[in-house]
């Protein structure tokens, strides 16, 4: 496997419906792991969706919002971590009035986890 150093600002935005996606390491350079960075706009969302076999754990690096596990809504901020496990639905909306920015770290697993970790630091 060859180590990688990337520049973020090389990499190219992916325009979604009210945000933005950067892959900063897909599985084309580590088949269990990707990393990305999410932006989403003021008054907007991320929508809720699921995945049965991928762990995600969220980084929040800037602005504050709602992340929704389930049924159920937590607020988040910068520096907070929110980790959500397969076959959790999940989504985050923006409730700031500057974009949400989060890091978002995802690996395949093998099977299910229980919890849903939230943590505020």
């Amino acid at each position: 496997m060859t180590d990688i150093i990337t520049k973020l600002k090389e990499i190219e935005w992916k325009n979604l419906a009210s945000s933005r996606s950067k892959n900063v390491f897909d599985p084309t350079f580590c088949p269990h792991m990707s990393v990305r960075i999410v932006e989403v706009d003021p008054e907007s969302e991320y929508e809720v969706h699921e995945h049965p076999t991928i762990q995600i754990l969220y980084f929040v690096n800037g602005g504050e919002g709602l992340v929704e596990l389930d049924l159920d809504s937590y607020p988040i901020e910068k520096d907070m971590v929110v980790m959500v496990n397969p076959g959790v639905c999940h989504g985050v909306k923006n409730t700031g009035k500057t974009i949400l920015r989060v890091l978002v770290f995802e690996e395949k697993m093998k099977s299910n986890s229980p919890q849903t970790l939230y943590v505020d630091f």
